[in-house]
C-alpha cells in the first residue's frame, strides 16, 4: 500500500533521473557555437577547413615552376627577439576552369607552409586564425589573389623554432592552402569537396635565416 511518504521519495528519485539523463543532443557543442557572441558563429577547426591528405605527404617535384601559387624562389626570416618574422608575398591563380572557395575569419586566407623532406612535401607551419566563419573568398576561374602570408616563429612554436634554425639556409618549403574548396555549403562538414592539392600550392622556395 503506498503511503505519502513513499510517494514523496518515488516523486524524489524521479526528478534525481530526469536532471541526470537530459538528451545530449539537447545541450550546445562548445566546439561549434562562440561563446558569449550573441550570435552562434561557427568555429572553423583545422578537421573542418583542411583536407584529408595534405599531412600524409605529397610526391616530391610533382608540382614546380607551373605552380598556381606564386612566390619568390628564395625568402628571408630574421631574426626579432627570440623570433624569427618575415613576409611572403604570393599571387594564386585560378586555371581549374571552376570557382575556388577558400575557406576563412575576416577575410584572412593565410596559406601554410610544407617542408620537402626526404622524398616527401610534409605539412610543416600553419599561421593562428581567429576562430570564425566568414564567407569564403571566391576567386574565379581565370581570376586570380594575391596577398601575403606574415610568417612569426617563436618559442612558443618550440620544434618548429629549432627545425627552421637546424634546417639553415638548406630548408625547401612551399605554401598550401589547406582551405581551398571546389565547393561550400557552411551547414556541411566538410564545408565541401577540395580542390586536388596540385591546384592550391606553389613553387619550391628556400626559406633563408639571418641574424
Amino acid at each position: 500500500m503506498s503511503t505519502p511518504a513513499h510517494r514523496f521519495l518515488a516523486l524524489l528519485a524521479a526528478l534525481a533521473i530526469a536532471s541526470c539523463t537530459s538528451s545530449d543532443g539537447d545541450r550546445p557543442d562548445a566546439g561549434d557555437t562562440t561563446a558569449g557572441s550573441g550570435v552562434d558563429t561557427p568555429i572553423v577547426t583545422r578537421d573542418d577547413a583542411r583536407t584529408a591528405n595534405d599531412s600524409a605527404g605529397a610526391a616530391l617535384d610533382t608540382v614546380g615552376a607551373d605552380a598556381p601559387m606564386r612566390t619568390a624562389s628564395s625568402v628571408a626570416l630574421r631574426l626579432d627577439g627570440d623570433h624569427y618574422v618575415g613576409t611572403i608575398p604570393y599571387r594564386y591563380t585560378n586555371g581549374s576552369g571552376a570557382p575556388v572557395y577558400i575557406v576563412n575569419c575576416n577575410g584572412d586566407v593565410s596559406p601554410g607552409l610544407q617542408r620537402r623532406i626526404g622524398g616527401l612535401w610534409k605539412d610543416w607551419w600553419i599561421p593562428a586564425t581567429n576562430a570564425c566563419l566568414s564567407p569564403p573568398v571566391v576567386i574565379a576561374p581565370g581570376g586570380s589573389h594575391a596577398d601575403t602570408l606574415n610568417v612569426w616563429i617563436g618559442p612558443q612554436d618550440g620544434p618548429f623554432l629549432a627545425d627552421l634554425v637546424a634546417a639553415g639556409d638548406t630548408g625547401v618549403f612551399r605554401l598550401v592552402w589547406h582551405s581551398a574548396l571546389s565547393s561550400f555549403d557552411g551547414e556541411a562538414r566538410p564545408f565541401g569537396e577540395p580542390v586536388p592539392l596540385a591546384e592550391r600550392v606553389s613553387n619550391p622556395f628556400v626559406l633563408r635565416t639571418s641574424r
